[in-house]
């Protein structure tokens, strides 16, 4: 079969959710857990079924039954058409709102095994916790998102026929930007499409531990097939979002790490960091220089990246009316920051629940303010030309790069029972 193949997605259904937008959620694992008590009051929302606990199997029974009762009562539907999906996507750009389109479709394994650029390494309890919710579920919950870079490929022009169609389904965020999904059903558009992405470098934007966790349930069922395998079982593909990296608004963010419990004292800490990097304070007084001493942080971040320095900042929730600046070592920011900082200093391990990870700076900064974590350590990044240029063969730190905008999860669902 081919690389790539349409499937009848699964999405929340409009008539029974008045606001889809309410019910989508950050991927699995990046939900904080004060924020997801409040996100799961709504008893739609997607985290309900995507958050589970490595080790607990009463997590994953619980998930499980909560998304065969959406799809009992339909609040989640299945398309009656194979097809892929473009999703158009409104997301802000330097203060000015645009739109991306992506698409959404199935992709073999094996051949993703292949191709793909793989450049975080992943944490074996993550990818045991994705490979168990497979399992329970039957399903790919949450697509891996997939980029390529060619700027004369755009994902809108190759399904451009498609979009002149009424959406599968649209809704409102409320802000009042509408997302839309099409189908991209006529069979000769969705060969066209495999046929213009199939010599395409794929790489692995999100999704490291979904994917082997992905990988390890087929492997394991082709194993168990033996002479009766075909390559025609649903779980020989895996639900993917491929998007564009040449299109005008993508972008690398760094993943800030945030701490809740500091095992010393943030002077002690400090005083650590001060041997090992060289330390200097970034004063403010009030709200106005503190916005501005915010926005400095990530300029001498920037301008240190753009040198080949490795820097990051530090929020401490015990000193209110500073930040900050961090100068020294030797590697990639993140991996600085988790061994030499995370580890070294703190003794703690550089994964959740001991840290968690907020690629947004003033959620970073406000969330450390508010006292919900003790410190916080802005990071550096690298830009999309150097990333692009990365050896192959090289990994980092989990959680080394992020990528805007992101797909949120639970826009569509593949199940290997009803989308097949």
């Amino acid at each position: 079969m081919a690389w790539l193949q349409p499937f009848k997605a699964g999405f929340y259904n409009s008539q029974k959710i008045a606001r889809i937008d309410e019910c989508l959620s950050q991927p699995f694992d990046e939900l904080d857990a004060v924020e997801l008590g409040q996100l799961q009051k709504n008893p739609y929302h997607y985290s309900h079924v995507i958050r589970t606990l490595p080790g607990d199997k009463e997590s994953y029974t619980t998930a499980k039954h909560k998304l065969f009762g959406w799809f009992i009562r339909d609040v989640v539907v299945f398309d009656k058409v194979s097809s892929l999906y473009a999703y158009e996507q409104p997301f802000v750009h330097q203060g000015t709102m645009m739109r991306r389109f992506s698409l959404f479709a199935l992709v073999s394994l094996e051949e993703l095994s292949r191709r793909l650029h793989f450049y975080e390494n992943t944490i074996d309890d993550y990818v045991e916790d994705c490979y168990q919710r497979v399992i329970a579920s039957q399903c790919h919950l949450e697509p891996l998102l997939i980029g390529y870079h060619n700027s004369s490929l755009q994902v809108k022009d190759l399904v451009s026929r498609s979009l002149s169609q009424t959406p599968l389904f649209s809704f409102q965020e409320q802000t009042g930007e509408e997302h839309r999904l099409y189908q991209v059903a006529e069979s000769s558009l969705v060969e066209y499409v495999a046929s213009a992405l199939e010599k395409e470098k794929l790489y692995l934007l999100d999704g490291h531990h979904r994917f082997k966790g992905a990988l390890r349930y087929y492997q394991e069922q082709k194993m168990a097939k033996g002479s009766a395998y075909t390559g025609t079982e649903p779980w020989n593909y895996v639900l993917v979002s491929i998007v564009n990296m040449a299109e005008e608004g993508f972008a690398i963010q760094p993943w800030n790490r945030l701490v809740k419990t500091m095992p010393i004292s943030a002077q002690d800490a400090l005083k650590a960091i001060g041997n090992g990097f060289k330390l200097a304070a970034i004063p403010f007084q009030d709200a106005l220089t503190e916005k501005a001493a915010r926005k400095k942080l990530r300029i001498l971040l920037n301008e240190y990246a753009s040198k080949g320095v490795v820097a990051f900042g530090v929020a401490v929730a015990q000193a209110s009316s500073k930040y900050f600046l961090a100068v020294g070592g030797q590697g990639f920011c993140p991996s600085v920051v988790d061994t030499q900082v995370i580890q070294g200093i703190l003794g703690l391990t550089p994964r959740y629940p001991d840290i968690h990870y907020e690629s947004q700076d003033n959620r970073a900064f406000e969330r450390v303010k508010n006292k919900h974590y003790q410190v916080a350590f802005l990071l550096q990044t690298i830009g999309l030309r150097d990333f692009l240029a990365l050896n192959p063969n090289q990994t980092f730190s989990p959680r080394s790069f992020d990528f805007y905008p992101k797909v949120p999860s639970g826009v569509v669902l593949y199940s290997f029972k009803y989308s097949w």
